[in-house]
């Protein structure tokens, strides 16, 4: 399609998941590309009746008129930035739910991890961080039921 664009053509679209690929993809052929707010769109939100036929015609009067509530395009690098920061509180969040699981675990079955006192968190033998390889030793050595240390072992694993 953008090889059927000239600059004096424009484009209008509703930023929505790809959005931002397209408009990139659609830049180089010298085509005016508007992207729209669809929060702030509402004459498109608001309609009684509704297909991408009548919204494409909305957009383009709109964008015509200059009335088209734009969005700024980013450079990839910063399109990029939240999903990565996205990510790693996903990751945060993923490892804080396992080290819950994992104290919910020995604390139903009245054991003790090391570390856990203030006095022996302060001393060498701090275990509570799960992913260290003395924790993980003292979890599997822990004279535990088998199938509670399965389930540790388990909760590390992810």
């Amino acid at each position: 399609m953008s090889g059927e664009l000239g600059p004096d053509d424009c484009v209008a679209l509703e930023v929505t998941t790809n959005a931002f690929t397209i408009a990139r993809l659609l830049l180089p052929s010298g085509a005016r590309v508007s992207l729209s707010d669809p929060m702030r769109t509402r004459i498109i939100a608001e309609s009684k009746f509704k297909n991408d036929q009548l919204d494409a015609r909305k957009l383009a009067e709109l964008d015509r008129v200059d009335y088209l509530p734009k969005v700024w395009l980013p450079d990839p690098e910063t399109e990029t930035l939240p999903h990565l920061l996205s990510q790693r509180q996903s990751l945060v969040d993923r490892r804080t739910e396992q080290k819950n699981r994992i104290h919910a675990l020995l604390h139903r079955y009245l054991l003790r991890f090391p570390g856990t006192d203030e006095a022996v968190k302060k001393s060498s033998t701090d275990y509570s961080d799960f992913a260290e390889l003395r924790s993980r030793r003292w979890l599997a050595l822990e004279f535990a039921p088998f199938s509670v240390r399965l389930v540790l072992l388990t909760f590390l694993c992810l």
